[in-house]
C-alpha cells in the first residue's frame, strides 16, 4: 500500500511562516547521525598513549574511530561503554606518526560522525581540571592551576569565563605560548594575558595573523618568579563544547616557513621570515606523495615541537632576492617552477624574471592562505616592453588561477603584490608556474558514506576539464574486496555526475579510508586526479552546506588540513532489513504549483518497523532570510505499507529557475540500530509554461508569407490558458497577441514581410502571461529570428 501526502498550505501563506511549518514536519532527532561536539584533551601525545572523550550527541553504541592517519600509526581502543553524551577511547600514537592537525570519527552501529579535528603533539597533554566536568562552574574564581613546562593544556571556555594557570621561569628565560582553538573548527577568539606574582600585566596577546584567531607568540622574562596565564575569549563567549589546546614551553614562534615547497627527495634550505636569520636544511623523503603536508620544526635547545605547512612537489623552487621592487632588480625564476617570497612590509611588491616563446601558454597559481598567511595576493604579468599583459587576485579566501599566453618572445615578469597594501613577515606567497597542460579539478559531494552490505549510498561528484576531451574513468583507491562504483565514467562534457558507491553482500565489514580517482590519457600518460572534498566540522546555522545540510562554513572551516580533504570516511555496517528507492532520476516542478514522487520501500520477511523520510537540498533548505522556496512533504511510511507519494510544493518566494540535487534520506531502526540510506534525484523549478516559435528562425524574402507555430511548453499540471504578446518590427504583419486556450498545446499564425523590407537580421520577443493557481506568471525568454534575404532578379 502507499499513501500520498496530503495536501498542506492550501493558502500558500508568505514565506515568513514557511519555516516554522515545515520544521514541525521534519523529525531532526531521528535523523541525527552521531556528532562529535567536543574533544577532552583536544590533543594526543606522539610515541605514546592518551585517552580522549569525545563529547556531542547520539554517541551511544560506539565500536570505532576513523582518523585521517594509517591504522599503523594511529590506533585507538574504545575503553568502557559509550553513552548517548560521550565515548572515551584510548589512543596509541605511533612514533613516526607526523605532528598538527588531522581529523577523526567516531564510527557507532549506526554510521560515521561528523569530523572532528585534533592535534597531535610531542607533549603530552594536561587537561584543565575543570574540563573533566563539562558543568562545572565557571573558573573565575578558581585559584591558577600551576603547571610545570613544557604542558600542553586542554581546557573547556564556557561563556564569561576564564582559564587560569601558573608558571614558574627563570630571569631571561624565553618561553613560548601557542592557543589551538579555532583550528580545531570552534568559535574561539582567543585572548591570553600573562601576568606577575603583583598582578601587573607583562603582556597580552590576541589573534596571530594567518592562525585566524589563534595566537603562537614568544615571550621573554626579565624577572624570575611564578607568573599566570589566563585564557579566555576576546568576546567573553563560549559554551561547554568550545575546546581548546594552550601549549606553552620552548619552542619556535615561527608562523610560517620560506620557502614553502620542498622537492621530493632533495635538501631545501627553509627560514622562517619573523624570526630573522635561523635556517634548517630539510631533506624530503623520497617517498614522500605530492601535496601538503605539516613539517614539524624543532630546534637542538627546544623541548618541543611547532608545525608549520609545506608543500611537497616535483617542481623546482625560486625564491626572491631582496631588492627585487624594481624591473631591474627582479629575482631570476625557474619555468615551470613555484615562486617564493615574502611582502616583508607595507606597500613592498616582489619581481620575478623568466623567458617565454610566442605562443607559449603558462597557468599561473597562487596560494597564501593555505600556508599560514594572511596575504591577499594580486599579481601581474609584465611583458618585455613594461606593459602589463594579464592580472589576477586571488579574492579573499578563493586562491587566484588563471592562464597566460605570450604574443611575442622576450623576457616577461611577474609582479607581487599584497592587494590592500599590507605587510610583514607573515605575508608569504607562491606561485606555482606550469605550462598550460591538460588539468582537471576533481570533487567529491560527500566525504562519510555508511553503506550497508548489498546496498550503496550516492556520492556525486563534479569535474572541471581544461584541454580534455572525451570520457574520464574513474577508480576507488583503497577500496576493500567487494566495494565499487556503480559508474566508472565521466561522460565526455558532463561536468556533474550522480555516482554511488555499492558495497556487495561480500564486502568486509569495517571502517575504510577511500580516494576516488579520475584518470585520463594525456600524451601517452596517464593523468590522475584525487577527488577532493570539504567535511563539515562545526555547525553554524546560516544558509546551506554540501550535504544538503542548513550550515556554513566560517572561514576557519576553508582551510582544513591536508589529510582531510583528499578522502572519504567510509564504514560497511550489516545489511538493512529495509531498501528503498525513487521513481524518477529528475522532477521538474512548476513554480507556484505543486509536484510529486513515489519512495517505494522493499523489506526482508518479518522486519515490519516504520521508516521515516526527509528530502534536503538546496531550494529546499533554508535561505539566507529563513525562508523555503520549496515546501517538502515526505511522509513516513508505516507498518505494513510499501511506499508513500511525496510533495513538493513552490512557495511565492520561488522567484528564480532552479536546477541542483536533492537528497532523499530514510532511517529505520532495527533491534536498537538506526539505518539510514540516501537516495537522489535531478530537481528543476520552471515556469509553468515557456511558449516560444517554431521554427525559431526564418529566412525568407520580402513580399513572403511564412506559417509559425507558438508552442506552450506548459509543466505539468499546469494546462491553463497563455496569452503571449509578441514585439513589433516595422515591415513585419504579425498579430499583437495570441492566445493558446487551455488544454491547446500549440497555435499557428501567419507572418508577412512587406514588399520594401530591407535586408537583415530582426528579431520578434515572445513574451507569455497566464493565471498559475493564485499567480500571475509571465515568461518572456523566447524569441524568432528572421533574416531577410535580398530580393531575387526576377522581382
Amino acid at each position: 500500500m502507499r499513501r500520498k501526502a496530503t495536501r498542506f498550505l492550501r493558502t500558500r501563506c508568505l514565506g515568513w511562516c514557511v519555516g516554522g511549518l515545515v520544521s514541525l514536519m521534519i523529525p531532526a532527532s531521528v535523523f541525527a547521525h552521531g556528532f562529535i561536539e567536543s574533544i577532552v584533551p583536544p590533543s594526543a601525545v606522539r610515541g605514546g598513549k592518551t585517552q580522549l572523550t569525545l563529547r556531542g550527541s547520539n554517541l551511544h553504541q560506539a565500536i570505532g574511530l576513523w582518523t585521517t592517519l594509517s591504522p599503523a600509526v594511529v590506533r585507538a581502543t574504545l575503553v568502557g561503554e559509550s553513552t548517548a553524551g560521550q565515548a572515551t577511547f584510548e589512543l596509541d600514537i605511533a612514533d613516526e606518526a607526523p605532528l598538527g592537525l588531522f581529523g577523526l570519527r567516531l564510527a557507532t552501529v549506526d554510521g560515521l560522525s561528523n569530523a572532528h579535528l585534533f592535534v597531535i603533539d610531542d607533549i603530552a597533554p594536561h587537561t584543565e581540571g575543570a574540563a573533566d566536568d563539562p558543568d562545572g562552574d565557571l573558573d573565575v574564581d578558581r585559584p591558577p592551576e600551576l603547571v610545570t613546562l613544557p604542558v600542553a593544556v586542554g581546557g573547556i571556555y564556557r561563556s564569561e569565563d576564564q582559564d587560569t594557570f601558573a608558571i614558574e621561569v627563570e630571569a631571561g628565560e624565553s618561553v613560548s605560548f601557542e592557543v589551538v582553538g579555532n583550528r580545531l573548527g570552534q568559535d574561539f577568539d582567543a585572548l591570553v594575558v600573562i601576568r606577575d606574582a603583583s598582578g601587573r600585566q607583562v603582556v597580552a596577546r590576541d589573534n596571530d595573523v594567518g592562525l585566524f584567531f589563534d595566537c603562537r607568540f614568544a615571550h621573554t622574562f626579565e624577572k624570575a618568579g611564578r607568573y599566570t596565564v589566563q585564557v579566555r575569549d576576546a568576546r567573553f563567549q563560549g559554551n561547554e563544547h568550545c575546546t581548546y589546546l594552550l601549549r606553552m614551553g620552548h619552542f619556535s614562534p615561527a608562523l610560517v616557513a620560506l620557502p614553502s615547497t620542498v622537492r621530493i627527495g632533495e635538501r631545501t634550505l627553509l627560514s622562517f621570515p619573523q624570526l630573522g636569520t635561523d635556517i634548517v636544511s630539510y631533506r624530503a623523503p623520497a617517498d614522500l606523495k605530492p601535496g601538503g603536508f605539516y613539517y614539524g620544526l624543532r630546534r637542538p635547545s627546544h623541548d618541543s615541537s611547532v608545525w608549520l605547512p609545506l608543500l611537497a612537489s616535483v617542481l623546482p623552487s625560486s625564491t626572491e632576492t631582496e631588492p627585487n621592487d624594481s624591473t631591474g632588480d627582479a629575482s631570476a625564476a625557474v619555468v615551470p617552477g613555484v615562486f617564493h617570497g615574502v611582502l616583508s612590509q607595507d606597500g613592498d611588491s616582489d619581481r620575478f624574471f623568466f623567458d617565454m616563446e610566442k605562443g607559449e601558454g603558462l597557468r599561473f597559481k597562487v596560494e597564501s592562505k593555505r600556508l599560514g598567511s594572511p596575504a591577499d595576493i594580486a599579481i601581474d604579468v609584465i611583458d618585455p616592453e613594461g606593459n602589463v599583459v594579464a592580472r589576477g587576485d586571488d579574492t579573499g579566501l578563493d586562491e587566484a588561477r588563471f592562464d597566460f599566453t605570450a604574443e611575442k618572445t622576450g623576457r616577461f615578469q611577474l609582479q607581487v603584490s599584497e592587494f590592500t597594501g599590507f605587510g610583514g613577515p607573515e605575508f608569504v606567497y607562491r606561485v606555482e608556474v606550469r605550462p598550460d597542460v591538460p588539468e582537471m579539478i576533481f570533487e567529491s559531494g560527500a566525504s562519510r558514506l555508511a553503506i550497508p552490505q548489498g546496498s550503496r549510498q550516492p556520492l556525486p561528484l563534479r569535474l572541471e576539464r581544461h584541454q580534455i576531451e572525451g570520457d574520464v574513468t574513474l577508480r576507488l583507491r583503497g577500496a576493500p574486496e567487494g566495494m565499487t562504483l556503480q559508474k566508472t565514467v565521466f561522460p565526455a562534457g558532463a561536468t556533474e555526475l550522480e555516482n554511488a558507491v555499492l558495497a556487495s553482500a561480500g564486502t568486509p565489514l569495517g571502517i575504510y579510508t577511500l580516494q576516488v580517482v579520475a584518470t585520463s590519457p594525456v600524451d601517452g600518460r596517464e593523468l590522475a586526479v584525487v577527488a577532493r572534498t570539504q567535511p563539515l566540522v562545526d555547525r553554524v546555522p546560516s544558509e546551506r552546506g554540501p550535504h544538503g545540510e542548513p550550515f556554513l562554513f566560517r572561514e576557519d572551516q576553508r582551510v582544513l588540513p591536508p589529510t582531510l580533504t583528499d578522502r572519504l570516511a567510509v564504514q560497511v555496517t550489516p545489511p538493512s532489513v529495509w531498501d528503498f528507492e525513487l521513481d524518477r532520476e529528475e522532477l521538474t516542478l512548476a513554480r507556484f504549483l505543486e509536484a510529486t514522487y513515489e519512495i517505494r520501500v522493499s523489506r526482508r520477511a518479518g522486519y515490519d518497523g516504520s521508516i521515516e523520510f526527509v528530502a534536503r537540498g538546496g531550494a529546499l533548505d533554508l535561505d539566507g532570510m529563513g525562508r523555503r522556496p520549496v515546501l517538502s512533504q515526505t511522509p513516513t511510511v508505516e507498518s505494513g505499507e510499501s511506499g508513500v507519494i511525496a510533495l513538493l510544493q513552490s512557495t511565492v518566494i520561488s522567484a528564480q529557475e532552479l536546477t541542483h540535487r536533492v537528497t532523499v534520506t530514510g532511517v529505520g531502526e532495527d533491534a536498537g540500530r538506526k539505518v539510514f540510506l540516501t537516495r537522489t534525484f535531478r530537481f528543476n523549478m520552471r515556469p509553468a509554461f515557456e511558449p516560444e516559435p517554431l521554427p525559431g528562425r526564418i529566412e525568407a524574402q520580402p513580399g513572403v508569407t511564412r506559417r509559425v507555430e507558438v508552442v506552450a511548453n506548459r509543466v505539468e499540471p499546469f494546462t491553463g490558458a497563455v496569452n503571449v504578446s509578441l514585439s513589433r518590427v516595422e515591415g513585419i504583419s504579425a498579430p499583437p497577441t495570441i492566445e493558446l486556450p487551455a488544454g491547446e498545446d500549440s497555435v499557428a499564425f501567419d507572418l508577412s514581410l512587406s514588399k520594401g523590407m530591407r535586408p537583415g537580421t530582426y528579431q520578434i520577443h515572445f513574451s507569455g502571461r497566464g493565471q498559475v493557481g493564485k499567480f500571475q506568471e509571465t515568461f518572456g525568454k523566447k524569441s524568432l529570428e528572421i533574416v531577410v534575404q535580398p530580393a531575387s532578379s526576377e522581382n
